[in-house]
Formats: structure tokens, C-alpha cells, sequence
């Protein structure tokens, strides 16, 4: 559940040079309050959707020994429809 506030990391914590890595993602895309205050402090924020994706990416190419299709597997997970090849 939701709790108000960007979570445990002090927001005086968070600048510009903070790269922020909210492992929690949404199916519906809307950011984390911690993504949210990242942001709005001017840091690079990495959502959880992301961090899936590069996990499945890794396996992908682990298991089949081929390149992923990087394009097709982030479309996916975000619900869009992937770039042309």
C-alpha cells in the first residue's frame, strides 16, 4: 500500500546527481510518490517496470544465447505496440 511521502529516503537526500531506483512499478504507469519526488528534485528516476524488463532481457539472452529484442520486450511491458524492425 501507498503510504503519503516519497518512503524511507529523505527528500534532502535526492538531487540532481541522484540516480533513484524504485523497484515498485504499476501496471497503469503512474510514478511512485518516491519517483515522483525523485523528479520533481531533477534526479534520474528508474522505475521498477524497468528494472523487470532488463531482468527478462538478461534470462532472454541467457537461455536462447541470441540478442533480445530489447524494442519489442520494453513495448510489451508497457503496454504499447512495439517499434518497427
Amino acid at each position: 500500500p501507498d503510504q503519503p511521502g516519497p518512503g524511507p529516503i529523505p527528500v534532502e537526500l535526492i538531487t540532481a546527481d541522484t540516480v533513484v531506483c524504485d523497484l515498485a512499478y504499476r501496471g497503469d504507469g503512474t510514478p511512485t510518490p518516491l519517483m515522483e519526488a525523485a523528479a520533481a528534485r531533477g534526479a534520474r528516476a528508474v522505475d521498477g517496470l524497468d528494472v523487470l524488463v532488463g531482468q527478462g532481457i538478461a534470462a532472454f539472452e541467457l537461455l536462447t544465447g541470441v540478442p533480445a529484442p530489447v524494442d519489442v520486450m520494453r513495448a510489451a511491458a508497457w503496454g504499447r505496440t512495439p517499434p518497427d524492425r
